[in-house]
């Protein structure tokens, strides 16, 4: 492609880019290998309090850095409704939504009512499953159905 013997000094020139290019390469590796392993870093879910559509409530998004999925709820009183659960095809039925619902709970100030939206027969299962696993919370589905209540 390019006759590096064309001028003088021309393999040096060729080996010095090389090498600096392959110098930056391993700084950039060594840079993002030192962020995952800092202190802190290792934090999977990013949750955000955003401004609420409903004055009183409090609505959050939790974000799973894991597998790019993502959760968002209404808070209002001791009621909580899930209002979108997002997750990419290659994570369905992996837990995801559960460990963004154990998250959920951390930041819902100890909600017992939790509404979640129309679902597949799988979301419903799992919906199933989550009452079993959290037995003092109470569930509805999306078509208003009370999930695992006694």
């Amino acid at each position: 492609m390019y006759d590096l013997d064309a001028f003088p000094g021309g393999r040096i020139v060729g080996g010095l880019v090389v090498m600096s290019m392959i110098a930056v390469v391993l700084f950039l590796f060594a840079r993002t290998y030192r962020r995952s392993t800092a202190a802190g870093a290792n934090r999977r879910f990013d949750t955000v309090e955003i401004p609420p559509d409903i004055p009183g409530s409090r609505e959050f998004i939790v974000r799973d850095d894991k597998t790019g999925s993502s959760f968002q709820f209404i808070v209002l009183h001791d009621y909580a409704r899930i209002t979108r659960v997002l997750v990419p095809k290659r994570h369905e039925g992996a837990g995801a939504e559960r460990d963004m619902f154990v998250e959920a709970l951390k930041r819902s100030g100890g909600v017992q009512n939790w509404a979640w939206p129309v679902s597949t027969a799988e979301g419903q299962e799992f919906l199933v499953r989550l009452s079993h696993e959290f037995p003092q919370l109470r569930f509805v589905d999306g078509y208003g159905n009370r999930i695992g209540w006694q």
